[in-house]
């Protein structure tokens, strides 16, 4: 290239780059101007409005009874309030932004523009003090709520969640869903406004927003409202936003348990299926990986979870997490069933312990709520003859009694008037107490036993469970 083909393309690129730059300054400066004149408009307006509300008072001014009075509530202003809310001041930054949020659902269609301009800015204002975990305790479903299996620490784990304040997992919601009275955020509330200002043009910017999101909890609430609207709506977007935040390394697990439950409720198999190679995070079992894998994958992701229950350098917190979560499939998976026989058999000295697995494995105990079919049913029944035959113990007769009478149930409940009823005293062996072994659930020893060990046979705490 000669020469003076060099000096024409870097003339040429320069003034390009320059127009652009005259583009941008002379926009910013369109739009400063525009607010100014409003603010002034706005000003004028409201000293003239002071000044007649002060001579009425004073009884100088006769008001008309027929005057029209018109919002001065101008979309530009509001949003323009949002971007100058006092940090300092929280119960004043909350009135402000509610009253701006109120005032552009009001100016409808008026308000879209500068609410696609204020995202389009970057600008964002936390209104709940910085603390995702603002919703406090429960919560229910919002639009397509977001549940998943909490790690809850003890039990089972049950299905948690909703987007009434957010995505919820061991009981803990998190505050801004459709149901609370104050968004989480600047952005948050402007979607909301969106929403309710309900027409196709705030619909299309809902859609254009996703991929400019930053935030788990945002994406979900954002998400859980496209699907309301249309459950096929911007649901690729929404996939390529969320694996974009998980490629985050600095992710907390709180942000990352909610993106893996979006994805698993938008059925993202794929990024599943190249997860299941990253089951354990610096060494420790990821329940929130756990979680994804089996609510996207279901029986698929057993394998993985077999190799990581029998891996010899798996603590017995984990065995339990990854136990729990093949529940729905013990009696009619191999893989699975050999997870619940051996951890049974590793828990020969704990009768307790073993009782209480007994009691899961029926549906009546730790992990109830599974979903039992006649089939399930009809499996874990030859499992329990099986266990009985193996380990007979008269101690354990009540026990296994209470779980074939709840099996026999599940196996064919048309044939019962009602569910059987399970004294969970008697067939724990007459009471609270037991042997210092018996966990929460007493022991095997009959009355009079020492009171069990609350913290150490408890399957989620000392033992089985837990779990990251």
């Amino acid at each position: 290239m000669s020469a003076k083909t060099i000096l024409i393309s870097a003339a040429v690129c320069a003034a390009v780059v320059g127009a652009s730059g005259y583009y941008v300054l002379n926009a910013e400066r369109q739009a400063a101007e525009e607010v100014s004149k409003r603010s002034a408009e706005w000003a004028e307006e409201r000293a003239e409005l002071e000044s007649r509300l002060a001579n009425a008072q004073s009884g100088g001014v006769v008001i008309p009874e027929n005057v029209e009075i018109t919002s001065s509530m101008d979309p530009i202003l509001l949003v323009e309030r949002l971007k100058k809310l006092d940090d300092n001041d929280n119960r004043k930054k909350l009135r402000e932004a509610l009253f701006a949020f109120q005032g552009l659902v009001e100016a409808g269609t008026n308000s879209i523009p500068p609410i696609r301009n204020y995202f389009t800015s970057g600008e964002n204002v936390i209104l709940l003090g910085g603390n995702p975990f603002g919703g406090g305790f429960g919560g229910n479903n919002g639009p397509n709520g977001n549940n998943f299996r909490g790690p809850n620490g003890g039990g089972f784990g049950g299905p948690n969640g909703g987007m009434n304040g957010g995505p919820n997992f061991g009981g803990m919601n998190f505050a801004g869903g459709r149901n609370s009275a104050i968004p989480a955020s600047t952005r948050i509330g402007l979607i909301d406004v969106l929403h309710d200002i309900g027409v196709e043009e705030a619909y299309i910017l809902l859609g254009q927003i996703v991929p400019t999101v930053t935030e788990a909890r945002e994406l979900v609430y954002l998400s859980g409202i496209l699907q309301s609207i249309d459950p096929g709506a911007f649901v690729n977007t929404t996939v390529t936003t969320a694996r974009n935040l998980l490629a985050d390394s600095n992710i907390n697990n709180g942000d990352k348990r909610q993106l893996m439950n979006l994805l698993a409720q938008l059925g993202d198999t794929e990024y599943a299926a190249a997860m299941l190679d990253n089951l354990y995070v610096d060494g420790r079992l990821d329940g929130a990986t756990l979680d994804f894998l089996t609510r996207t994958l279901g029986e698929g992701a057993i394998p993985t979870i077999y190799n990581a229950f029998m891996d010899a350098n798996a603590t017995d917190q984990e065995k339990g997490r990854l136990l729990m979560s093949t529940m729905n499939y013990i009696g009619s998976n191999a893989q699975a069933t050999e997870m619940f026989t051996t951890a049974f058999a590793g828990l020969s000295e704990n009768r307790g312990l073993q009782n209480m697995m007994l009691l899961g494995l029926s549906g009546a105990g730790p992990g109830q709520g599974q979903n039992i079919t006649p089939e399930m049913a009809a499996n874990r029944l030859n499992l329990l003859n099986n266990l009985q035959q193996q380990y007979n113990d008269p101690s354990m007769n009540n026990v296994f009694a209470a779980a074939r009478s709840q099996l026999e149930y599940y196996s064919n409940p048309s044939a019962y008037d009602q569910p059987p009823q399970i004294d969970m005293r008697q067939i724990m062996g007459g009471g609270r107490g037991g042997n210092r072994d018996g966990g929460n659930w007493g022991g095997n020893r009959g009355p009079g036993g020492n009171r069990g060990n609350r913290g150490g046979g408890n399957w989620g705490g000392g033992g089985f469970g837990g779990g990251r």
